[in-house]
């Protein structure tokens, strides 16, 4: 079975993480290596899953077929590196679905195994895992915040050193915002801007109330629609992203109306402009003077799940390929 109990010491298979998103599909498979794990191959698919989908409703047909779809691919990638030992989890777009969707036996008869829908608690410990693994902390020993914008949910993480503190998770995503206050094909403008930020704002006055936030210096954001954001900025992945600056993106995505194209009709037209009016309210509730790209996330912390294998020391993480 794929998620049959495994021996580290004994067994140098390689394994795999599999993260059904509301946004995208993401496929991992390590193998053990000096160090810890070593990743050696990694898919992504933007399946928008949540795309068309109503607050506690069901799937669209079409998003159903594409998941299936990108799931017989991660089959075949799981056959051709001789997976034998993975872990699939879903996320806020099948916890909307109730607790047996109709569609996910045959889900699960495509990829071989079972499909987990994860709760917002696990969500949030297995992304804060992941990102603690990030070789950004291999200098830092004070306490961190993350931040993970999903497709339906946002998870905002503080902690320190693996330990995870505090959490919460927002009925706040990229898709469901860029659905509610951007039109697809539409100029962007400020007053789509200014609808969405306030939105986001007030929701999270309301959520982060009793939040208790730490005195956390940094904070992590996880690859995905943060990646692309700071792509935008020209941001070289060192540089912190800052209120500043995406006010400033903001700007400049309204004195010209759109997104490159580059970027492709299901990102620029919503689902971008709402991470960034959702990001640029979220770093104003949070401590520290910005935020740094990691490249880490729920996969990477499915994987040390999956394992029960001791976590990274800050040495070990030096190694940005080590898991």
């Amino acid at each position: 079975m794929p998620q049959t109990p495994r021996d580290p010491d004994r067994d140098d298979s390689p394994l795999a993480a599999i993260d059904l998103g509301s946004n995208s599909f993401h496929l991992l498979i390590a193998r053990p290596g000096p160090g810890g794990r070593e990743a050696v191959h990694r898919n992504k698919q933007m399946v928008q899953l949540a795309r068309g989908q109503a607050p506690d409703g069901p799937l669209t047909e079409a998003a159903i077929d594409r998941a299936a779809q990108c799931l017989r691919q991660f089959r075949d990638l799981l056959d051709q590196y001789q997976v034998q030992h993975w872990r699939a989890v879903g996320t806020e777009a099948l916890r909307r679905c109730g607790r047996q969707p109709e569609f996910l036996p045959r889900w699960e008869q495509i990829l071989g195994g079972p499909i987990e829908i994860i709760s917002p608690a696990d969500e949030a410990r297995l992304t804060f895992t992941g990102l603690s693994s990030d070789p950004l902390l291999r200098t830092h020993r004070g306490q961190f915040a993350t931040i993970d914008i999903g497709g339906a949910s946002t998870e905002i993480c503080c902690g320190s050193a693996f330990a995870l503190q505090e959490w919460k998770s927002l009925p706040l995503g990229c898709l469901a915002i860029g659905e509610q206050f951007f039109s697809h094909g539409h100029p962007l403008s400020a007053e789509a801007f200014s609808a969405a930020g306030d939105y986001c704002r007030k929701l999270l006055d309301g959520q982060l109330e009793t939040f208790q936030r730490p005195a956390a210096e940094l904070c992590l954001g996880a690859a995905g629609t943060m990646r692309v954001i700071a792509e935008l900025l020209g941001n070289t992945g060192y540089d912190a992203i800052t209120a500043d600056a995406l006010q400033q993106l903001i700007t400049e995505c309204c004195r010209d109306g759109e997104l490159p194209a580059a970027l492709g009709d299901h990102l620029r037209w919503d689902v971008i402009p709402a991470g960034i009016a959702l990001l640029h309210a979220l770093l104003a509730h949070l401590p520290g003077t910005g935020l740094q790209l990691s490249d880490r996330g729920i996969k990477e912390g499915i994987l040390h799940n999956l394992t029960g294998q001791t976590l990274p020391s800050a040495s070990d993480i030096n190694n940005t390929n080590i898991l």
